[in-house]
């Protein structure tokens, strides 16, 4: 009996065995578990339930739990659905013999479903406002995961969780109506750990892939860091309208490709909002169209046709919260014309640092206000470092531009916003002008005072301009409101290619960029002398004296004379209330040429003068004329000139680019003489008693445009009193 008993003991044992070893190894399909499942996962949500065919039961000694998995199963979430492809659980056997929730770990691999279904199954779960943004954002997309999932005995989700999967075919769209279209990424997720990878979508018609996306969570936020980049694509307005239209409207991309690769990293609260941006970029541009007429390069580089073209472009932009970098190189035509140029941005806060280096190898480049020239071909380059501040001030640090032994150095420049000069440390200034004249200049400033130590100059423009009444060029005009005193100490200055002053030493006191007090003297030779003198009174009054022992270089200038030699020159003005008289007295000079002249004297028949003045010249002992400037109205009160040959009196008023308006007297010096003699005692005091036969005089007049005059002679018998008085005046000043 007991042997039998052991016997089917053994037998059940036996069976026992091996039964578990079949499970263990082989396990069963089953569906006697499927409403035991269901059950427990109604525990952990009574709302979602799940349709199972047949499941397969594995038993593990080693925990002793069961195994289960099943194929093809459908979750339900009321009336969303979630399709998979595999669920597996581990049930664990003393949970259950112990009341207590059995499920120990979950596996799931979910077939496609769509994002939006997923979205409003967990907004049903767990509702908040970042979920309602997540359903509005996205419009369509297919999800694939592989869930892992770990329970703790009281049926809640351990720490230990892991999901992995695909998105693909997503769009998302914006609160700015931009949209991420065709978006297709790996994803790997743990708690507070969130993996992208192989990411590609398009943006603005523009493809762009990622490596890789980290999302970490930590505090309520998400620390989100990653690469970003595109392949070749041409720039469309649609990516363009991202950006501030004032940064690009002078732009033209219609040609441009781009290639970008960028690292960034940024947080993003539970509001969505970013916060400390980071981003690393290098971008290359292959070609864009940069249009600007208004800021008149052509005036500096006659090559210049409007638009310059940037090509080869490569940049490494580095922007974080107060702090914008960008580093660039690139190759600039004009009209076909390469240079490089290669320059540094750097955004602090609301303040700019920059630095640029520029080319100027094959370009023609003229700086007017400096009368220089350089040819092309010809190696130049200009490195530019300053300092943009909030309020659109500009500090040039330093500017240096080399052209072989040519130079422009400065230090500490700054300008207003309306880019004139407001003040300047060092100016150092060594190069040969356009008139083959070298240019050695150092300006420093020594508290409110400029001291301008120059061994030589070119003054020729700065004559010019003072002697062209249709010039309105005041060199202080680059100056905003210039007030300082200026030192000039001032070896050699040309005033034309042959005549210089030297030892010109002086100061001069600016305000509001007008010279208000002045004291400059100099010399031309041991016996010429020069000076020049502003005062101004306490009325307001501005007394300008200018004395030259020698004329040419200040009369050389005007066009309708040619020839002039000799010559001492003394002019006075007084100016007040934007209105100046003047006296110009020339003594002692000579001219070969006055064309209007020439003419008046041949009209009138008069042409043994008249070749005079085109051969070897008329000369004149006394020039003397009395005029008025106001806005551009010069008014000439009078101007007179005797000479052995002839003398002229004229009046009238020439409006500056408009109209010249001129009346006078020409009389040969023969009828002064006849005229004068006549007068009864006089006339034998100043001329003697024998007076050639002479000729008549003639009255003329000059109107017209500049470029238009008409001119009228008609001849006269009896000069005008004026006439004879003026020249009776000069002739007892002359024999005095």
């Amino acid at each position: 009996m007991i042997k039998n008993i052991i016997k089917i003991i053994s037998i059940i044992i036996a069976i026992l065995l091996i039964l578990i070893f079949y499970l263990n190894i082989y396990g069963i399909n089953t569906t006697q578990f499927n409403s035991f499942i269901k059950k427990e996962i109604n525990l952990y949500n009574n709302k979602l339930d799940v349709e199972l065919k047949k499941v397969k039961l594995i038993l593990n000694l080693k925990d002793f739990s069961l195994s289960i998995k099943t194929l093809d199963p459908l979750f339900l979430y009321e009336n969303q659905s979630i399709k998979i492809k595999e669920l597996s659980t581990n049930l664990s056997i003393k949970a259950y013999l112990d009341k207590n929730f059995v499920i120990q770990k979950l596996f799931v691999k979910s077939d496609e479903n769509e994002v939006k279904n997923l979205i409003k199954i967990y907004k049903s779960i767990k509702n908040s406002p970042q979920l309602y943004l997540l359903d509005k954002m996205f419009k369509k997309g297919l999800i694939t995961a592989n869930i892992i999932i770990n329970f703790n005995e009281a049926g809640e989700i351990n720490n230990d969780f892991s999901i992995y999967g695909t998105l693909t075919n997503t769009k998302i769209k914006f609160l700015n109506e931009n949209n991420l279209n065709d978006l297709n990424f790996e994803f790997k997720i743990k708690k507070g750990n969130y993996i992208l990878k192989n990411i590609l979508f398009e943006f603005k018609d523009i493809g762009f892939e990622s490596d890789q996306i980290k999302v970490n969570q930590k505090k309520g936020s998400y620390i989100i860091n990653g690469n970003l980049k595109n392949n070749k694509n041409t720039i469309n307005k649609n990516l363009i309208s991202l950006f501030p239209s004032e940064y690009f409207e002078q732009f033209n991309f219609e040609k441009t490709s781009f290639n970008s690769d960028n690292n960034f990293s940024f947080n993003v609260n539970r509001k969505f909002k970013i916060n400390d941006l980071k981003v690393n970029s290098k971008i290359y541009l292959d070609n864009l169209i940069y249009n600007n007429d208004s800021i008149k390069l052509k005036n500096y580089l006659p090559e210049y046709q409007g638009s310059i073209s940037l090509n080869k472009n490569n940049f490494n932009i580095n922007f974080s919260k107060n702090n914008l970098k960008i580093e660039g190189k690139s190759i600039y035509s004009l009209n076909e014309i390469d240079n490089n140029f290669s320059f540094n941005f750097n955004k602090i806060k609301n303040d700019i640092k920059f630095k640029t280096n520029i080319n100027l190898n094959q370009l023609n480049l003229k700086i007017h206000e400096l009368n220089y020239l350089k040819k092309k071909n010809k190696n130049a380059s200009l490195n530019i470092e300053g300092l943009i501040k909030k309020d659109k001030k500009i500090t040039i640090n330093q500017l240096e531009y080399i052209e072989g032994k040519n130079f422009i150095k400065l230090k500490n420049l700054k300008l207003s916003k309306n880019y004139k000069i407001k003040e300047i440390q060092e100016l150092k200034l060594n190069y040969d002008t356009v008139n083959k004249i070298n240019n050695n200049v150092l300006i420093i400033k020594n508290k409110k005072k400029y001291i301008l130590s120059i061994k030589s100059f070119d003054g020729i423009k700065l004559i010019k301009n003072l002697t062209d009444s249709s010039s309105k060029d005041n060199f202080f005009d680059i100056f905003d409101n210039l007030s300082n005193v200026i030192n000039l100490r001032i070896d050699k200055i040309y005033l034309s290619k042959s005549s210089y002053l030297k030892q010109l030493n002086g100061d001069l006191k600016v305000k509001n960029n007008q010279i208000v007090n002045a004291s400059i003297l100099a010399k031309y030779s041991e016996k010429d002398k020069f000076s020049f003198s502003v005062k101004t009174s306490n009325n307001g009054e501005k007394i300008t004296t200018l004395y030259s022992d020698r004329a040419k270089p200040f009369v050389k200038n005007y066009k309708f004379i040619k020839g002039f030699e000799k010559g001492v020159l003394d002019f006075q003005s007084i100016k007040k209330n934007n209105t100046s008289r003047s006296v110009l007295k020339i003594d002692n000079f000579k001219v070969k040429e006055v064309p209007v002249l020439a003419k008046i004297l041949t009209l009138a028949s008069l042409q043994g003068i008249a070749d005079l003045l085109t051969g070897e010249g008329v000369r004149f002992t006394d020039f003397e004329m009395i005029f008025s400037n106001k806005d551009n109205l010069t008014t000439i009160d009078e101007m007179y000139a005797i000479g052995p040959a002839i003398s002229i009196m004229m009046n009238g008023y020439i409006e500056t680019e408009k109209l010249v308006s001129l009346k006078g007297t020409l009389v040969p010096a023969t009828t002064i003489n006849r005229t004068i003699a006549s007068i009864p005692i006089l006339g034998d005091i100043l001329i003697g008693k024998k007076v050639g036969e002479g000729v008549f005089g003639v009255s003329f007049k000059i109107k017209g445009p500049p470029k238009n005059l008409k001119t009228t002679v008609n001849p006269i018998k009896t000069l005008t009193p004026r006439f004879i008085s003026r020249t009776i005046e000069k002739i007892k000043k002359a024999n005095q």
